[in-house]
């Protein structure tokens, strides 16, 4: 805690080490609601210092009421601190719960709004929560009544959405996208009452996490995101050989999802730059010659190696139409050879989703359809060539991010769990799913090691973001990498075929506090 005037010195009110995030002042100004990463769930401590009281035992993003009675908050803990982080992830819903005990009650439900619900806020008059959305392709601001009904839509049609929240009079909700803020004008029963238009060009880059004080002071975080590619060298058993360390050395905003080719000597990665659409790039294994493949200004991205190593095929959204490519890396020839459709069909059908992986050999691809009337994420195969899909996962489980075995006959998923992502197994011509022995938290799972007897993933544990590695028939999990910092991420690790390295994302996010004044009538 920090006073605002400047005077004074600052208070440390938790110093458990349990990763406590989120902090969110009560009405009253005696108590102080948060979230524990470590821990889990939504905590409730005194604003002058002493032990912290668990009021749920799952969720995150605490908002209290204007009365103080009651906490809204996410069931679906955020992964991770990152610029564009989804509000939340499916199968996030909103809930509220009673400051002074009981059970936590769901305010929303799975799948109404599609996409994960996160980022509470409460109206002035305690009658409404407004939340984002988050999907694929298309994010929104919602509100719903909180003695009940369906939530109705502020703001649409967004590509990123965050943390939506009333102005003090409540006649007008703001929310952010990465670098501005937006105002959409409500009527006296909290509808609106006019398009999203923009608020307040702030001149700031990822902006999040906005809160408003009652004199129409806005106060955001600004973050930025230096992400670039690291290796790790790996022994016969899997275990790091030494320290991980950069592999990229560049100026890029991301650089993502990396995949070796065939004969392990270079790599193929999704890099991007702030304010543009990513494209595909190549290198070195050992990071050296960096050069473009692609450069349309559409989204490019998860590339994949065509099995002769001559090829990089990738998904593109070229002309708002979602498809597969492939470019000569040699001769930089590019052809289409698979189309899905438009962006505007697959969001209406709610079709294929981002989640879309090529099988070792090229003639598949698997991918993850959102089941509007069952908000169930399952998991599809079909031929490249065409043909009718097979669906390969059955029941209520979300399903995403498929991996392929390298023999091909085994894809990797992830099942989404509130707060969690466990991984899981499923033969890639039917059969049961198999669900892996998971430590908690999120294992967000990218491919296997050369042979195929292990899955390697960027586990979430405690709060702390790593590279492990665990068997294909389940069992203990190892850690490859030793970060201890909350603020830095890792994702996408990519087993070279010569078994000797992983190479995976490697980002850190840093960012600043800024304060400043609403224009007009709050």
């Amino acid at each position: 805690m920090r006073p605002t005037n400047g005077g004074g010195s600052d208070a440390l009110l938790t110093h458990d080490g349990r990763q406590n995030v989120q902090p969110a002042w009560s009405p009253d100004g005696r108590s102080i609601a948060f979230h524990s990463m470590a821990r889990g769930g939504i905590w409730i401590a005194p604003a002058t210092g002493g032990p912290a009281r668990q009021v749920s035992e799952f969720g995150a993003r605490p908002a209290w009421s204007p009365d103080g009675r009651r906490l809204a908050f996410q069931s679906g803990a955020s992964a991770d601190i990152a610029p564009a982080s989804r509000p939340a992830n499916l199968p996030s819903t909103i809930w509220t719960v009673d400051v002074a005990g009981g059970q936590p009650r769901p305010l929303t439900r799975r799948g109404v709004p599609i996409g994960g619900h996160g980022a509470p806020a409460w109206s002035p008059d305690g009658r409404q929560v407004v939340f984002a959305s988050a999907g694929f392709a298309r994010a929104g601001i919602w509100a719903i009544d909180v003695e009940g009904g369906e939530p109705f839509e502020i703001a649409g049609d967004l590509g990123e959405a965050y943390d939506p929240v009333y102005l003090p009079g409540g006649r007008a909700v703001i929310f952010a996208t990465p670098r501005m803020l937006w105002r959409v004008p409500l009527d006296a029963r909290g509808r609106p009452a006019g398009a999203a238009a923009r608020y307040v060009p702030a001149s700031l880059q990822g902006i999040r996490h906005l809160t408003i004080a009652r004199d129409g002071r806005i106060a955001v975080a600004a973050l930025t995101l230096d992400s670039g590619l690291w290796s790790v060298a790996v022994d016969a058993d899997g275990m790091a050989s030494g320290a991980a360390r950069p592999l990229t050395n560049d100026t890029r905003q991301r650089n993502s999802r990396p995949t070796f080719s065939p004969d392990g000597r270079r790599i193929a990665v999704m890099s991007s730059t702030t304010g543009h659409a990513p494209d595909v790039w190549m290198m070195n294994a050992d990071g050296t010659g960096l050069q473009q493949l692609t450069t349309a200004p559409d989204f490019e991205s998860d590339p994949r190696w065509s099995p002769d190593g001559r090829e990089v095929i990738f998904k593109s959204l070229r002309s708002q139409t979602a498809g597969l490519w492939a470019i000569d890396v040699e001769t930089r020839r590019e052809r289409q050879i698979a189309r899905f459709g438009s962006i505007d069909e697959i969001v209406r059908q709610q079709g294929l989703i981002e989640e879309l992986a090529v099988s070792p050999d090229a003639t598949r691809i698997a991918y993850t359809v959102l089941e509007p009337r069952t908000s169930t994420k399952a998991l599809y195969v079909r031929r490249i060539a065409g043909g009718e899909p097979e669906r390969l996962t059955t029941g209520d489980p979300l399903t995403g991010y498929p991996a392929w075995s390298p023999d091909g006959r085994w894809i990797a998923l992830e099942v989404f769990e509130p707060g969690r992502t466990d991984l899981a197994l499923v033969p890639s011509d039917g059969g049961p799913l198999y669900r892996l022995h998971s430590e908690g938290g999120h294992s967000w799972v990218h491919g296997f090691s050369p042979d195929g007897e292990r899955l390697v993933f960027a586990g979430q544990r405690n709060g702390i973001w790593n590279i492990y590695w665990i068997p294909r028939g389940g069992g203990e999990e190892h850690a490859v990498t030793s970060n201890t910092d909350v603020g830095v991420f890792v994702r996408y690790p990519s087993w070279s075929p010569h078994g000797d390295q992983i190479v995976f994302e490697h980002g850190a996010v840093r960012g600043n506090v800024w304060i400043m004044q609403a224009p007009g009538p709050q």
